[in-house]
């Protein structure tokens, strides 16, 4: 038999107290979450769309394999076990949503505490955040879709009546002569506004966002989505309201354009002064810093967002 100093021992304790060991057993702590997660996945295609910021994560994370800590940073580590206690102390009250945020919190903390450098932890939080299948399902248009496209048909009012167009705007309704436009549920942004969050948050992380520069990012992207939104919901107004006879396919192109232009300005705010990277996603540990870089009548509906998706 051997004794408790032996080397076997000694190997099995330093095997439980290495940092894969650390985030395998929150992994199981957390087992209610992933079955939950999984279960949402396979009830339809929105939910989907969380796999990419997830596939993103882990890719990105096998990026940082060589440069995990043999020993945590304690502070982080206690924040993910709280994190973790809370999430399974407040099973009986908190609706499953809740709970899965905090357990990606938790686990962001304990990614964290385990690189063996300063890692941007809100981007990466935000790549989990956004993992999750509810957050571009029905659940997250019920609470944001209706300020959204109330917020659009206002704002494209404005800017119609800039162009000389006497609209008037009813909540999420157009008018102008007699004719109607409704900006309906897939107008409202909320895919466009997923995957600029996405860009947002990956491209902090690629260039080693600061806490504050992720914050200042996250709010550029979200004006440059809003705007974007409006832009692509007055000129489908123009198109819809027969202003100007255009053929059917110009409603997704115009959908696709505005989408492109947002995505550009996203990626150009993130990279905007932001340092430089070399050997992204190489073995041995990816984004790692070079050097700084010196709507009576007839009515129409203004359709899905083409290319937010």
């Amino acid at each position: 038999m051997s004794g408790i100093g032996s080397p076997r021992a000694q190997s099995f304790k330093q095997a439980l107290a290495h940092p894969l060991a650390l985030l395998v057993a929150q992994a199981a702590g957390l087992w209610p979450i992933w079955q939950w997660y999984v279960g949402r996945l396979r009830e339809g295609t929105e939910e989907r769309w969380g796999m990419l910021a997830l596939g993103a994560a882990l890719v990105l994370l096998w990026g940082e394999r060589g440069n995990l800590r043999r020993q945590p940073q304690p502070a982080l580590l206690l924040g993910a076990g709280m994190l973790t206690l809370g999430c399974a102390l407040a099973a009986p009250w908190l609706p499953m949503f809740l709970r899965a945020v905090l357990a990606v919190s938790a686990l962001g903390l304990t990614l964290a505490a385990v690189l063996g450098r300063p890692g941007p932890l809100l981007p990466l939080w935000a790549l989990l955040f956004l993992s999750l299948p509810v957050v571009t399902a029905m659940q997250l248009q019920f609470y944001l879709g209706y300020p959204l496209r109330a917020f659009t048909a206002w704002a494209s009012r404005d800017v119609l009546a800039f162009l000389g167009l006497d609209v008037t705007q009813a909540g999420t309704v157009l008018i102008w002569m007699g004719r109607t436009v409704l900006v309906d549920a897939p107008c409202s942004g909320i895919r466009m506004l997923w995957v600029g969050m996405f860009l947002t948050a990956l491209l902090s992380y690629l260039t080693h966002a600061s806490v504050a520069r992720f914050t200042l990012n996250a709010i550029g992207a979200f004006l440059i989505i809003l705007g974007g939104n409006v832009l692509r919901t007055s000129l489908l107004f123009i198109k819809e309201a027969q202003i100007v006879i255009l053929p059917a396919w110009t409603h997704e192109a115009t959908g696709l354009v505005t989408f492109l232009l947002t995505s550009l300005l996203i990626v150009g705010i993130t990279r905007w002064r932001a340092y430089a990277y070399s050997d992204t996603l190489r073995g041995t540990g990816c984004c790692r810093r070079d050097h700084p870089r010196t709507a009576s009548g007839n009515t129409s509906t203004i359709g899905p967002e083409a290319g937010g998706r």
